[in-house]
């Protein structure tokens, strides 16, 4: 059995464009309680050196980025070469993102 110090550890290095209910899932909390976590709601205080995500990083999608294109259900992709916008969550280490509309 894991210790709970292992568990908001395993949250807190996810990674950003991983679904929290899939985060959720992998460690067996709630999408809430892990949500907290991830945003340091909850165990604040606890591996104070990892960096939190905000709430904002947690809404982002490529879908909603400037830089991202969709022709068809099946064929979308970054303009700026981020291969992992091709499932449409963000992409790691994308400091590029703009909101679509905000330009």
């Amino acid at each position: 059995m894991r210790s709970s110090d292992d568990v908001v550890l395993a949250v807190l290095n996810a990674p950003v464009e991983m679904r929290t209910a899939d985060i959720a899932r992998q460690v067996g909390l709630s999408t809430e309680s892990t949500r907290k976590i991830r945003i340091g709601e909850s165990y604040v205080n606890l591996f104070p050196k990892v960096d939190r995500i905000t709430q904002e990083q947690m809404s982002r999608t490529c879908e909603s980025c400037e830089f991202f294109q969709r022709t068809s259900k099946r064929k979308s992709w970054c303009n700026l070469g981020y291969p992992e916008a091709c499932n449409s969550r963000f992409a790691r280490g994308c400091g590029a993102y703009t909101q679509r509309g905000a330009a």
